[in-house]
């Protein structure tokens, strides 16, 4: 396989995974020999912002992959610093025990610049940009749909992969608190 970029990088919160976010995944998989998914706010809590933790997220995007191409992700969970300086040296550091050029071959950035949210994507001027004002699928909106699922208990089908979907609905059994008497104060 020929690639653009021996590694890639793709950042996200994934609140929850939707087709945009896995558009962008297979897109850098189509042009990474290997990508790196870093999975932001790995508070180990739930909170109305970022109501799955971060293994969930994992798990959703696994369920997404093919299994060949799965084993060319590697996930790296990372907590909020309050300080975008150490939050992105840490990012670099993780890439950076994965991959060491000898040869000068550029990390690939992936990312899709939404909104004034996406700030941290123009922290990285090392990497190749391959960052895009087109949104993939459309623009999806995590937001939307998790409060549509948390609010309305409505799983969002036109923007969710059926694997997230099912995801969805076997992740609200037994949690019943977490959709009654609007504890996420949507």
């Amino acid at each position: 396989m020929t690639t653009m970029f021996d590694i890639g990088l793709i950042i996200g919160r994934f609140q929850p995974v939707h087709l945009g976010h896995i558009a962008l995944i297979t897109d850098a998989l189509s042009k990474c020999e290997e990508i790196v998914v870093i999975i932001g706010t790995d508070s180990g809590e739930r909170t109305p912002k970022n109501p799955f933790l971060s293994y969930e997220r994992m798990d959703m995007i696994e369920s997404c992959i093919s299994k060949e191409d799965i084993k060319r992700v590697h996930f790296y969970p990372i907590r909020d610093h309050g300080n975008i300086v150490t939050w992105t040296q840490e990012v670099r550091d993780y890439v950076q025990t994965l991959y060491v050029s000898e040869d000068g071959d550029p990390v690939g950035l992936f990312g899709f610049k939404k909104d004034e949210t996406s700030y941290y994507l123009d922290h990285f001027p090392e990497y190749t940009s391959a960052i895009t004002d087109m949104a993939y699928n459309g623009c999806v909106n995590s937001t939307e749909i998790r409060v549509d699922y948390f609010k309305n208990g409505v799983i969002d089908e036109t923007n969710l992969h059926p694997n997230v979907q099912e995801y969805l609905n076997k992740f609200r059994i037994g949690r019943d608190e977490l959709f009654e008497c609007n504890y996420f104060n949507y």
